[in-house]
């Protein structure tokens, strides 16, 4: 059987300390921060079905199998139905699976397990996780201690903060904020850092191509606002999260701009975007976003062909957070990431003509149909241009300087197409040449 496993020595978990941008009443800091330990964690059971890190978030049940004869002792320390506002700000029914906290309305025995219902993932300063079966699961057990500290240019302050937490107790007071060091409960993950409470947590509900963790995508969608073939790839967008509101629960649904606007600048949060292809294989780092404002990051098709030479078949994206403080900076500890297939593209059946640098000269396209051929790029060509030639003959301009489009016309089916361009640069744009009615088109990657 699945015993439980009741905390010993000085256990701690030292994950909770949270920043405010106000203060109480009657104090004048310059910053006050929300500083608990949790005392000990009981090992209450372990998983009985796996859950992902993209499920519907609360996850409507949660199964967990335990030792029959702990199950009333188990069901004890759960609130059997806690009301929202005692989730949200008291961290009721707190309950860590794996590296993961999350937070459980109702607590039920079925049968010969227990059943969390309507479960609220990745609180505090951790995200959503897959979690295979028999995964170790924490009650939260005995005291904790909690103080409201701040900095008031001259040391800190505390102040004692009432609210319950788990039937039969109550939030401590401790005089002065420690970071707690791990000391046993090895299968418990413990993150002791200094400053922990100027630290950003991670962002949550990621939405890949406007679709919340999709299983697949395209790198065919144009991103918002977008226009041409270089604003077509992965447009990943997320909830930030922030220590202005202490309300766990709501975080998860809002982004912290619509609840404190402007605290993005002011607080001088950012977020990173680290895209994966191969993530079950080789995972190589296709693109590299640095430290950027907003709740939304964008990889062009253009720079994942650039990159890979080809259409990936299945992908990751990763986001973290970042705040700069006094001087500073400071980052998330977990970062929110999500894997997905790359659906059949557009350009699957085109003639891809390489990766091209300045007089570089493409693969050869043989035209499928007679007509004119539309060329056009992302943005418009700077002093150089995009040059073309039929059949081995000379070459001209199709798409001029100052230019992002141009034709080729008198072509006949069975002609051979050529095309290069003579702009220097770091830069990199998608060349589409458009065939008349055939849609059996042709592209390159320029680099300029």
């Amino acid at each position: 059987m699945y015993a439980v496993r009741r905390p010993t020595g000085d256990a701690r978990w030292a994950f909770i300390q949270r920043r405010y941008k106000d203060y109480p009443t009657g104090a004048s800091p310059t910053d006050w921060y929300l500083d608990g330990q949790f005392s000990s964690w009981m090992r209450m059971g372990k998983l009985r079905v796996a859950i992902g890190e993209g499920d519907t978030n609360p996850t409507a049940t949660i199964q967990v199998t335990c030792d029959p004869d702990s199950q009333a002792d188990i069901m004890s320390q759960f609130w059997p139905n806690a009301d929202i506002n005692n989730l949200d700000q008291n961290l009721t029914n707190l309950v860590a699976i794996g590296n993961e906290l999350v937070l459980v309305k109702k607590c039920e025995m079925v049968s010969n397990y227990i059943q969390f219902d309507t479960i609220y993932r990745g609180v505090l300063d951790t995200v959503p996780q897959d979690h295979i079966i028999d995964t170790p699961i924490y009650i939260l057990y005995g005291a904790v201690t909690l103080g409201l500290c701040w900095d008031s240019g001259g040391g800190l302050g505390t102040k004692q903060l009432e609210a319950k937490l788990t039937p039969g107790y109550q939030w401590g007071y401790e005089p002065s904020p420690v970071i707690m060091s791990r000391a046993d409960q090895p299968s418990v993950y413990v993150a002791p850092i200094l400053d922990r409470y100027y630290h950003p947590i991670p962002p949550v509900e990621m939405k890949v191509n406007t679709v919340r963790f999709p299983t697949t995508t395209s790198v065919d969608v144009v991103k918002v606002g977008g226009t041409t073939d270089d604003d077509k790839g992965i447009y990943v967008s997320f909830n930030r999260r922030n220590y202005n509101n202490p309300a766990e629960v709501y975080k998860l649904a809002y982004d912290e701009e619509t609840v404190s606007p402007g605290w993005a600048v002011s607080d001088q949060h950012k977020n990173d975007l680290s895209l994966y292809d191969d993530p079950d294989g080789a995972d190589t780092l296709t693109k590299y976003v640095s430290w950027a404002y907003g709740a939304a990051i964008f990889v062009s098709r253009t720079t994942i062909l650039h990159v890979l030479g080809a259409r990936p078949s299945k992908m990751r994206a990763e986001v973290g957070a970042r705040h700069y403080y006094a001087g500073l900076n400071y980052e998330s500890i977990n970062k929110l990431g999500w894997s997905f297939l790359i659906s059949a593209s557009e350009i699957d059946g085109w003639t891809d003509m390489g990766i091209l640098a300045q007089n570089v000269v493409g693969a050869q396209y043989t035209a499928p149909t007679t007509g004119t051929y539309a060329f056009s790029v992302g943005p418009a060509m700077g002093a150089g241009e995009v040059q073309a030639r039929l059949n081995g003959g000379g070459w001209g301009a199709v798409i001029t300087a100052g230019n992002r489009t141009g034709n080729l016309a008198g072509v006949t089916a069975g002609d051979i197409i050529e095309v290069r361009h003579t702009q220097a640069g770091s830069g990199e744009t998608f060349l589409h040449v458009d065939a008349p009615t055939s849609g059996l088109d042709a592209y390159a990657i320029l680099e300029l």
